[in-house]
């Protein structure tokens, strides 16, 4: 279910400290003459403790393909390390045991223009000078964890950095703030957009809209509002906070 974020969102150090496991992910705007050129990822988490983790790159997802192509500049600290291309989505990270890793690399758009109403949909990172909308399937990494049985979620936290002023922002990404602690699964199935959004609230619904459209803002979440809550109330669901992008 869509969820909003609050800006700059850790989970708290104690709840960190006692989850070693955590991958922490922080998303910083990558501006070059006040425009939007690319989003900067920062991975934090700690290596196996036989001294070698396998990275997985976004892949496949929503029809789209070798997404990939969209990461550039990948790069990984941390002591005794080398990596290795074991695929064309993977990486392979040699290291100390247990040693504390850094992962980093770029976001960029590639493919040309802008979503338009009469094109396919376009599931890709969207990285324009004024805005960015992008899926946590196409744009995270995850660090592969156990040996393919059935393991426990991976712990998770998101910080967003470097949000240029009078940027809007939001994301499904608040489960922690509501107390609900994050795991990497919420990070991958995640959307958040920046920009020049409007975000509207209408009780657990909230909008984040932009560009010109025949139709109020308001008018939309009026229409919104209504079949959120039906399908709530039908599936007999929480109340939960749920967020729509539109573009």
């Amino acid at each position: 279910m869509r969820r909003v974020i609050l800006i700059g969102l850790w989970l708290s150090s104690a709840a960190l400290a006692a989850a070693d496991d955590t991958v922490r992910y922080t998303l910083t705007p990558v501006l070059a003459k006040g425009k939007l050129e690319a989003a900067a990822i920062t991975m934090r988490f700690k290596g196996d403790a036989d001294g070698e983790t396998v990275l997985q790159l976004p892949d496949s997802w929503g029809g789209k393909s070798k997404l990939y192509e969209g990461l550039q500049d990948l790069k990984v600290s941390g002591t005794g390390v080398t990596v290795a291309e074991t695929g064309p989505a993977t990486r392979t990270i040699k290291h100390a045991p247990g040693a504390d890793l850094t992962v980093r690399y770029r976001v960029v758009q590639n493919w040309p223009g802008e979503p338009e109403a009469a094109g396919a949909n376009e599931y890709r990172p969207i990285i324009q000078p004024n805005y960015f909308h992008l899926i946590g399937n196409a744009i995270f990494a995850e660090p592969v964890r156990g040996d393919g049985g059935e393991t426990e979620p991976t712990p998770a936290s998101f910080a967003l950095e470097g949000l240029p002023r009078g940027w809007a922002f939001a994301s499904d990404l608040e489960h922690g703030a509501m107390g609900r602690k994050l795991t990497v699964g919420d990070i991958i199935e995640s959307v958040s957009v920046a920009g020049d959004f409007r975000v509207l609230k209408r009780g657990p619904l909230r909008v984040a809209i932009r560009g010109k459209w025949s139709f109020t803002d308001e008018a939309f979440v009026d229409r919104l509002s209504a079949i959120v809550v039906s399908h709530l109330r039908f599936w007999n669901d929480p109340d939960e906070p749920y967020l729509v992008t539109v573009l």
